[in-house]
């Protein structure tokens, strides 16, 4: 039976008692001894692999032969994180000298559903050797928290990748800024990840999700001078952006360049809402069965502002197709919703259709103006629905090839 020493805090005395009531039912329906957690004693010696109740409410669990170091005052050495029941908090450099301590102290525990683990990071610079695999099993329950200003804390790393969650690993990143080397933030073969207020600078490639792995981005920023990718979702992957900016200022060194702002491939499918993307080659692209959304985003100042390739599918929704060197949005060999949205001034073609695909403009008009070609039609391109707003494009060149007519079967009003 479990002993018990008064007084405790309140909330540690129901965590006993919920200990207790366990211990005894699980006596009842099996004949292996049932071992529950003690609460700590200063004065008591645990040994290696014991498991202690905290005055917090949380256990903890020995590495080796402790005595007179409670748990939740010790700054690093032999306690682990067991169980979390109670949310916590683990200052940094507070508590734990590095970020590497503070995840390696919670790495093996167990977090309950009504708890939280916070990752408390003071305002400053953190230089990491990289890559750093964090996140764990219960990880949409840990946060790695910087301050309201997401600029005062910074993760610099150098070469190789940033962060890594690897193996259905979790965690949520709030209001700080990475900075370095080859990928900022890895999310793989089923692990997830949260951003709000994050901002990724000068990665190759700012956020990689592959094989499964879900992104969720609230008020994310992407600066990169000469990136490849600001966010690369594949393999039946799903990424949410909300309100996010997404931008490359160094000019295309040729027209060869392949670099994207958004890219969804390989059966993967991702939504923007209320973004911007702006400096790449393509803007946002859907490729290989990929499916993209578009809510009210914008895609400006890029090569082709969207971009759908081989199987791929574009929907977008009131959003604005501006200022793009090239095209505001070609699609070749998928398919492609456009409905209420906007191209002006895109230098070559307001929308291209070749190879087959199909571009519909469904049931509300779409304005495309100011390039030399409105719509562009080869290879089997056809355009559906709804005829656009066709004004200021090239002298009869709303629609090419000349000669399609409003009862020219590709274009269907």
């Amino acid at each position: 039976m479990l002993q018990l020493v008064w007084p405790l805090p309140g909330r540690v005395r129901a965590a006993c008692r919920r200990l207790v009531l366990a211990a005894a039912v699980a006596a009842v329906f099996s004949s292996t001894p049932c071992l529950a957690a003690n609460p700590y004693a200063p004065d008591a010696e645990y040994p290696r692999g014991a498991v202690v109740l905290a005055a917090d409410g949380n256990e903890y669990r020995t590495l080796e032969t402790v005595k007179g170091k409670d748990p939740i005052t010790a700054k690093s050495g032999p306690w682990r994180l067991a169980h979390a029941a109670f949310d916590t908090t683990l200052d940094v450099p507070g508590r734990f000298d590095s970020l590497e301590r503070a995840f390696a102290f919670i790495a093996g525990a167990s977090i309950s559903d009504t708890a939280k683990v916070t990752v408390q990071l003071a305002p400053g610079t953190y230089d990491l050797k990289g890559p750093l695999p964090i996140g764990q099993g219960h990880g949409r329950r840990v946060v790695l928290k910087g301050g309201q200003d997401p600029a005062k804390t910074l993760l610099r790393f150098g070469r190789g990748a940033g962060l890594v969650l690897d193996d259905a690993r979790g965690l949520r990143i709030e209001g700080l800024t990475m900075e370095g080397g080859q990928t900022g933030i890895v999310v793989d073969h089923g692990s997830y990840v949260s951003l709000a207020g994050v901002i990724l600078k000068n990665f190759r490639t700012s956020v990689l999700v592959e094989n499964g792995s879900t992104l969720i981005a609230d008020g994310m920023t992407v600066e990169t001078d000469d990136g490849d990718w600001g966010v690369k979702v594949t393999s039946t992957s799903r990424a949410q952006l909300t309100r996010c900016t997404i931008s490359r200022t160094k000019p295309r060194g040729s027209a060869e360049e392949h670099t994207f702002g958004v890219d969804s491939e390989t059966g993967a499918s991702v939504e923007c809402r209320n973004c911007e993307v702006s400096g790449w080659v393509n803007g946002v692209l859907a490729g290989r069965s990929g499916s993209l959304g578009l809510w009210e985003t914008k895609a400006t100042g890029n090569v082709h502002g969207g971009s759908v390739y081989l199987a791929g599918v574009l929907s977008a929704f009131d959003s604005t197709f501006d200022k793009n060197l090239e095209r505001g949005v070609q699609v070749h060999g998928g398919a492609a919703q456009i409905v209420n949205c906007q191209l002006r001034g895109n230098r070559k073609m307001g929308i291209s259709s070749s190879s087959n695909a199909v571009v519909d403009f469904m049931g509300q008009p779409t304005v495309v103006s100011g390039s030399e070609y409105g719509l562009h039609s080869f290879r089997g391109g056809r355009f559906h629905g709804v005829r656009p707003q066709l004004k200021d494009n090239g002298e009869d060149k709303d629609v090419f090839p000349a000669g399609s007519t409003d009862d020219d079967p590709f274009l269907l009003n």
